[in-house]
């Protein structure tokens, strides 16, 4: 078969860049924007935000002097370590003031020994404050923290804390990576090759998502240990929620303001507690009567009443998800709850009912149908909203790049929805009136293909495929006068419908003009300069 003039399978990536493996002197490289930390399912399975590290913005974080740091009452530096001795109020702190820059985030890592009481982690500016989740275990910890300002850094310790700090590190999260995601099978296993992940932006409107233990989640029956188990990103970090001994709800939950009619997507975390009396949760959205429930069986991995989905991140972690669409402008209560029976939230508790959660995610539901509650990649926040913004990948290749007179356009995609939007990967020269498509349409499970040559539509065809959330491995053969489709080696368009004013010069994930970006995961792209028999189409779709 011939050489692809540009080849990009995910593998290789730089700041603000994702790199083709042809051609090998950089011209097909894309340049990908995305001003917002974000996470993926790294190679071992675990959800890691993506982003390249700056300076250690700590001076002295090892505590080898006594210098540097402003020690509020209770506080000491001595043996390398800082100590707190449990003489402090609430209001006092260990500080450190620095330079840091509002909508960032930060990696911030320390090791705590926790006598007595608990500590706090945060990011302040003047009365805005930034909160890591409550500390009450001594440990080594990571957390991102997103500023609101040009903040100082502090450890807080509740009255009482007796304990130590050392090995303190902050650097600032790069955000112009691009996501090469492992995606997980039926078995929460990852797989051997990463596919580029996009999506739309998205606010997870949960604050303090993987600190049920804070104010921000009611509580009723229900208590909430933290910290207790490893969760999802690898980190001793998820709760436990457990039952009391009344015939009830037992559950958390939080509010936040939505728009009547609007669809947002609920999902958390859970894994079941060996010995535990109950094995069922139930998520429950509100705004008005009625309410909206679904029911999952987490100790099986199964959704049960109420339509929602689940999905296996391995060593017992489920996701469940579901849609729920407000019918009132205000509040929005949202609850995880423990449940004994499919169908039912109130139940007799026994005290020994219990499951493991962990990251909370409450997301509008952008210009997407109720039939599939997709949850988005997980967007973490603290004690306020956080937002993962908007992704570009643009101008892979230049006019040496590509033949304007014939060749292939191949990907393997998958779309991340049952969307409502267009999706394109599209060879353009910069606008919507040269183009060589394939994208996904508005509507669901349909791949469409398109050819615009100075501004004259050529062809557009629409190919139903069995589930667009699978990855199907789609060739567009755009040679003047023999036009064809393969999908998974099997032909399903041609056309000869002749043409000779086409421009291209790149290759983008949007319709060539900025709009209808692409939002799936791609596991290969390539372009051929020349036409492909239908063998080599078929092999190469197979």
């Amino acid at each position: 078969m011939a050489t692809p003039s540009l080849a990009m399978i995910p593998s290789a990536y730089a700041d603000s860049k994702l790199y083709s493996v042809l051609p090998n002197n950089g011209d097909g490289d894309f340049t990908f924007t995305r001003d917002s930390a974000a996470t993926r399912i790294g190679s071992n399975g675990l959800i890691q935000t993506v982003g390249f590290f700056g300076n250690d913005l700590i001076t002295n974080g090892d505590f080898t002097t006594d210098s540097d740091w402003v020690k509020g009452a209770g506080w000491s530096i001595e043996g390398g370590v800082a100590v707190c001795d449990g003489t402090q109020t609430a209001g006092t702190f260990l500080r450190q003031d620095g330079t840091y820059t509002n909508g960032v985030t930060y990696k911030i890592t320390f090791t705590v020994t926790v006598t007595g009481g608990s500590i706090v982690a945060r990011l302040q500016s003047g009365g805005a404050t930034v909160l890591g989740p409550v500390i009450e275990n001594s440990g080594t910890y990571t957390q991102y923290l997103t500023s609101t300002g040009n903040n100082d850094f502090r450890f807080r310790g509740s009255t009482g804390f007796v304990g130590t700090v050392d090995n303190v590190s902050v650097e600032e999260v790069l955000n112009n990576q691009p996501r090469l995601n492992y995606d997980l099978n039926a078995n929460g296993e990852p797989s051997s090759c990463p596919s580029f992940l996009m999506e739309k932006d998205a606010t997870n409107l949960s604050v303090n998502s993987q600190d049920f233990s804070r104010d921000a989640w009611g509580k009723l029956n229900a208590t909430i240990t933290a910290n207790v188990t490893t969760s999802p990103d690898g980190l001793i970090n998820a709760d436990k929620i457990t039952d009391d001994t009344v015939n009830a709800n037992h559950r958390v939950s939080d509010t936040f303001a939505v728009t009547d009619t609007k669809n947002y997507t609920m999902s958390v975390f859970a894994k079941y507690v060996e010995g535990s009396d109950v094995d069922k949760i139930f998520l429950l959205g509100q705004t008005s009567t009625p309410t909206t429930r679904a029911y999952f069986d987490i100790k099986n991995g199964v959704a049960l009443t109420g339509g929602g989905t689940i999905q296996n991140y391995g060593n017992g972690w489920y996701r469940a998800s579901m849609v729920v669409t407000a019918n009132a402008t205000g509040n929005l209560s949202f609850g995880i709850g423990l449940t004994d029976t499919d169908g039912s939230h109130n139940y007799s508790g026994t005290g020994n009912g219990q499951m493991f959660i962990w990251g909370a995610q409450s997301e509008l539901n952008k210009a997407q149908t109720t039939v599939y509650a997709y949850s988005s990649s997980y967007v973490p926040t603290t004690n306020i909203v956080q937002t993962r913004a908007l992704e570009t990948c643009l101008d892979g290749g230049n006019a040496n790049t590509f033949n304007n007179l014939e060749g292939v356009l191949y990907t393997e995609i998958a779309a991340n929805a049952n969307d409502t939007s267009f999706r394109a990967i599209n060879l353009n020269d910069g606008t919507a009136t040269n183009r060589v498509t394939i994208r996904y349409r508005t509507d669901i499970n349909v791949i469409n293909v398109r050819i615009e040559a100075n501004n004259v539509n050529i062809i557009a065809e629409s190919i139903s495929v069995t589930d667009a959330l699978d990855f199907q491995k789609v060739a567009f053969q755009y040679t003047s006068g023999d036009i064809k489709v393969f999908i998974d080696g099997v032909s399903r368009y041609t056309d000869t419908t002749t043409y000779t004013n086409l421009t291209i010069d790149r290759l983008n994930f949007d319709n060539g003009e900025g709009s209808n970006k692409f939002r799936g995961k791609c596991k290969d792209l390539r372009v051929y300069n020349e036409s492909l028999t239908d063998a080599q189409l078929i092999a190469l779709t197979q």
